[in-house]
């Protein structure tokens, strides 16, 4: 690790903070913190893609009708719109096709891609997903159309071996090794990666620079998707939420408008939980076309229709999640508390909505999760993991137990038939037991940096704010107060569950909140503690004050 470097461009706590992230010097920091778009990889990087180009203007020089085949969730979602807003531009009408999450599911299916074939298609190009759809690409053959796979997921082994779909081209960065500054990329990225391809043998009728302006779907795919936020995607992210401040979607705004957020000052926190959510939410309880349609429309009306629909899907959402997570817990706290792992089901669990349900108990139990949706003679589900614990390889080592799956390290999809949950369930439990030790179940907090009140200030504040965007390996940092008194704890919000706090620190006091701890501590004034926390600029009645939220907290000196 790198000492902190010598400057008068920042603060010593920031150099201190950004050593930390292994930046040692000026250049090294103006890199991270304003990296440039013309130092994104080469698009020609990726496996396949100039197989991809080639079978794409093959198919745009004899006029053959094009069907872009994408997944319904967010990434997937925008990968489409990608594609779908390119071929508009070029004058191509080209078909999007995203499957039901209920009826169909996850990836390529073969009735989805004879109907294609009816309806004319000869090139169907996939985003987010094909990777593992073997057995529908070797059925594909004799409907007379040609596939190009574009995809991040990890790809099906056999014996060890990487093993690919029957395409035209299957670009996938992790077909590259994990060095590869391309290994990460969001399936709305890889889709963009195409156009930025195909606009270099295009340049008469897509020129340089016009492809910019998709940089507000790569940024709501990429930081949704919960990809690493450094190197290449940061450059992406960066620049698409520039892009999404200013973005030509009425869609867009409308769907701003309806989650209150100001997209002049749009940030990776407002994409991932306030605007994605919302668009995430029409796949989950209905059909994924209405976020299509939305990031697509070009009619105002349309938009706040569908911005409005969006909105309510999502709230019925919300509702639903929080129904499912108070049954699962009671399941959860009736079994062995011993289990490192969970398998959870039920009849009104829809599949929509696990995933969200699984990453609520990964992270309120410490445990991977799989919750799945009880559908009579089938469960299809989600999994969830924790850190030291790859769930989509302990999946492949459960491949015979299940009918589909796939997904990443983390997350992943899945179904079984029911009557061999129990084997499942079992292998599972075997496997975590070899592969999680008792430490890796301990709650684990990174501190980036111990800080002193006195030098918590608002340049101090917006520097951190250069770090943006924040997410999974750049995450918002965490700053450690030790030794701080309480000069005040009272009990605030509707209903009254949140602590407003004043804390002390050598004669320099800070205010802070702490969300949803007011029912779990009992603190007085006068008491003295260690506070992991996060620091903001708090806006009222136009002063700017820094400010805290409460991480946790634990006796000072303990």
């Amino acid at each position: 690790m790198p000492k902190p470097f010598e400057t008068k461009l920042f603060s010593a706590d920031f150099t201190r903070l950004l050593a930390g992230k292994g930046i040692g010097s000026e250049a090294a920091a103006e890199a991270f913190i304003n990296p440039q778009y013309e130092h994104l990889s080469d698009p020609f990087d990726l496996p396949d893609m100039d197989k991809a180009v080639k079978t794409i203007l093959e198919a745009i020089n004899k006029k053959q009708k094009i069907a872009v085949y994408g997944d319904y969730d967010v990434d997937g979602v925008t990968a489409t719109a990608i594609l779908a807003d390119f071929f508009k531009n070029i004058d191509i009408s080209a078909i999007c096709y995203i499957p039901s999450r209920v009826d169909e599911g996850y990836g390529l299916n073969t009735e989805a891609l004879a109907e294609l074939a009816k309806q004319g298609v000869k090139l169907v190009i996939t985003v987010d997903c094909g990777s593992t759809s073997i057995e529908v690409l070797e059925k594909a053959g004799d409907l007379d159309i040609q596939i190009v796979v574009t995809d991040h997921h990890v790809l099906s082994r056999e014996n060890g071996k990487m093993v690919l779909p029957a395409a035209a081209a299957v670009v996938n960065p992790k077909r590259l090794g994990v060095e590869s500054p391309l290994y990460e990329l969001a399936g709305a990225a890889v889709a963009f990666y195409l156009v930025r391809a195909l606009q270099t043998r295009m340049t008469e009728i897509y020129a340089s620079g016009q492809e910019k302006w998709l940089l507000d779907l790569v940024a709501l795919g990429t930081i949704c998707d919960i990809v690493p936020l450094v190197g290449e995607n940061r450059i992406l992210a960066k620049y698409g939420l520039r892009v999404l401040a200013k973005s030509r979607r009425c869609g867009l705004a409308a769907l701003a408008r309806v989650a209150e957020v100001n997209l002049e000052f749009v940030d990776s926190y407002k994409v991932g939980f306030l605007l994605g959510p919302r668009l995430n939410a029409a796949g989950r309880i209905e059909h994924a076309q209405s976020a299509l349609n939305l990031l697509l429309t070009v009619d105002a009306s349309e938009a706040e229709q569908l911005a409005g629909k969006l909105n309510e899907l999502n709230l019925e959402r919300q509702e639903i999640t929080e129904n499912i997570v108070e049954a699962a817990k009671a399941i959860i706290e009736k079994s062995d508390k011993k289990q490192k792992i969970y398998l959870l089901s039920g009849k009104d669990w829809p599949s929509g909505v696990v995933g969200i349900v699984a990453s609520r108990l990964a992270e309120e139990y410490g445990k991977p999760m799989l919750v799945m949706e009880d559908m009579g003679d089938e469960l299809k589900g989600s999994a969830r993991s924790i850190k030291n614990f790859n769930i989509i390889e302990a999946l492949s080592e459960c491949g015979e137990l299940l009918t589909k799956f796939g997904g990443h390290a983390f997350a992943a999809g899945f179904s079984l038939e029911k009557d061999k949950f129990i084997l499942l369930n079992e292998k599972l439990i075997s496997i975590t037991d070899g592969q999680i030790t008792e430490d890796d179940l301990l709650p684990e907090i990174s501190i980036d940096l111990d800080i002193l009140n006195k030098n918590i200030d608002q340049k101090f504040i917006e520097e951190l704010s250069l770090l943006e965007p924040f997410g999974r390996e750049n995450n918002k940092p965490l700053f450690l107060i030790k030794g701080a008194k309480i000069v005040e704890a009272r009990l605030v919000g509707t209903p009254a569950v949140h602590l407003k706090l004043t804390i002390e620190q050598d004669g320099y006091s800070l205010a802070g909140i702490a969300f949803g701890y007011g029912e779990k501590l009992d603190i007085n004034a006068g008491d003295t503690y260690d506070f992991v926390v996060t620091l903001e600029i708090n806006e009222w009645n136009n002063r700017k004050m820094p400010e805290f939220r409460m991480i946790d907290l634990q006796k000072a000196g303990a």
